[in-house]
């Protein structure tokens, strides 16, 4: 089984209906490597002959544990206003078996670019700079434009980051309710003993 973590925004704003699919749909949605906001990611000099190897592919981008939780909140999660959002996917079954989430695989991060080698030229989706390895990222990726949709299991915990508006959790509840998920809970993020992390309480929903 592997834990996998998506940091998201949670207010009313033209990517709410993004959020609404993902959590009252299970639908993923998939970036493009242009939207990513290091300008590096799968744009590397020197492996522009991946390119060619390569289908044009969409990503739906999440963190493992051991990620910078405090960061990740801070840079993807709108400042500690939005929401954490945990799965756990069953990643040792055979692969027809798997579920979308467990397809993915983590980011490679490097202090220097490797070089290419055809063999190796699905890396260049995985590749990154070291100085991003706070975010233990983990991608999936998808070469077609469909959005699949996660299994009503996977999705184990919400938490709420230590600045969410709880005018919006009637919202939240709502969308869980949509969603058909089994066993979830909600959590939210109140201040600890330490500088680095949070501790996290239970909430009603």
């Amino acid at each position: 089984m592997i834990e996998l973590y998506k940091y998201i925004s949670f207010k009313e704003d033209d990517s709410m209906e993004y959020r609404r699919q993902l959590i009252a749909e299970r639908k993923l949605y998939f970036n493009k490597a242009c939207r990513f906001n290091d300008p590096l990611d799968c744009n590397i000099a020197s492996w522009e002959r991946a390119k060619a190897a390569l289908k044009p592919a969409r990503f739906f981008c999440l963190a493992r544990s051991g990620c910078d939780d405090n960061l990740m909140f801070a840079h993807y999660g709108d400042n500690h206003r939005g929401i954490r959002l945990k799965f756990v996917a069953d990643d040792e079954q055979a692969i027809c078996d798997c579920s979308v989430l467990a397809l993915g695989r983590s980011v490679i991060y490097q202090h220097n670019v490797p070089q290419f080698e055809s063999s190796r030229a699905h890396e260049f989706y995985y590749l990154k700079s070291i100085s991003w390895q706070y975010e233990q990222e983990y991608r999936v990726v998808a070469t077609k434009s469909a959005n699949p949709a996660y299994l009503d299991t996977e999705l184990r915990e919400v938490a709420l980051g230590a600045r969410f508006d709880m005018a919006l959790l009637p919202t939240l509840k709502d969308w869980l309710k949509q969603g058909g998920h089994k066993n979830v809970r909600c959590v939210r993020a109140v201040p600890s003993s330490s500088f680095l992390e949070f501790n996290y309480v239970s909430v009603n929903v």
